[in-house]
């Protein structure tokens, strides 16, 4: 148990001085913007560019991972939208946006630093292929459907175009490409002084982001009404994530158990740090912002024992 906790310890320890630093320097949402960027902007494509350039394109065709990722990911969004939708009566805008929440973890934030302590080398991999999942599936979807459930076919179409176009212009989507293109190249870029400033913002990415995570919390608010709302996204994605990953794994015998490893690391984070904010858009940032606090003061308790049980 010592074991589990000297790599979950570190984690929350950052998100707690994210707290007190919110809490007593009076952080707000806008304050934390400057640091968001940084971190979505920079230091995370940086720490996805280095893969690349650390590793062989081929380290990064694990279309098993891919589609064990993805399989699982659909798999929790299709099931906590059903429920939302058709056992609790809830309308498709909120349901779309639940099922968001329970399927689209925060990777960049909170997966990575638990990753790169689990499994090492192979965590900004897997990083990578979760930012094609959860960007050109899991996000679009969500949003079309949330945007469906408001407006109509018209406004489905609205919203899958402006997914698009935002694909487009996603930091984090450039950067792997930009990453593929390097290291299919076979150019030595490690070599170059460029690589260790790429190297320095990569190695911020993580504190800073556990940082802004936990300064986020104390902005954030949740009403006693909510509770179930909140309950259901988070149980679905603490628990039904994670779950669904190891049970797609089952009927993948071939698969690496380090990739399997990751993969439920990886869907044990709770959810995006801007879930509030897409909430915001469609009328639910509540509903969101009481999901986001329960679920990553959850996470604490619910990734030590999933790290206890892989």
């Amino acid at each position: 148990m010592l074991a589990i906790f000297s790599i979950t310890l570190p984690i929350f320890v950052l998100i707690g001085t994210g707290v007190i630093a919110g809490r007593f320097l009076s952080l707000e949402r806008k304050d934390l913007r400057g640091l968001s960027h940084f971190v979505w902007y920079f230091a995370l494509p940086a720490l996805i560019l280095r893969a690349f350039v650390l590793h062989p394109i081929s380290d990064f065709l694990h279309l098993d991972y891919l589609l064990l990722y993805l399989t699982a990911s659909l798999l929790t969004f299709g099931m906590t939208l059903s429920v939302a939708r058709f056992t609790r009566g809830k309308s498709l805008t909120e349901s779309a946006l639940m099922a968001l929440g329970s399927a689209s973890g925060n990777s960049g934030f909170v997966g990575f630093p638990v990753a790169s302590l689990v499994v090492g080398p192979l965590a900004p991999i897997g990083l990578a292929l979760n930012m094609i999942v959860e960007n050109l599936v899991i996000l679009p979807t969500g949003m079309v459907l949330a945007e469906d459930g408001q407006r109509g076919g018209a406004g489905a179409l609205k919203a899958l175009r402006g997914s698009l176009m935002s694909l487009v212009r996603n930091p984090l989507i450039i950067s792997l490409v930009i990453g593929a293109a390097i290291s299919a190249s076979g150019i030595d870029f490690k070599s170059m002084a460029l690589f260790h400033a790429i190297d320095m913002l990569a190695n911020a990415s993580g504190a800073v982001a556990l940082f802004i995570v936990g300064a986020t919390l104390v902005s954030t608010k949740a009403g006693g009404s909510l509770l179930p709302d909140a309950t259901q996204v988070s149980v679905g994605k603490l628990v039904l994530h994670p779950l669904s990953v190891l049970a797609v794994s089952f009927l993948m015998p071939g698969l690496d158990p380090e990739m399997r490893k990751m993969a439920i690391v990886y869907a044990a984070s709770p959810m995006l740090t801007v879930y509030p904010i897409i909430g915001q858009r469609f009328g639910y940032q509540e509903m969101s912002s009481a999901a986001l606090l329960m679920a990553t003061t959850a996470s604490f308790f619910t990734i030590s024992i999933m790290l206890a049980l892989v």
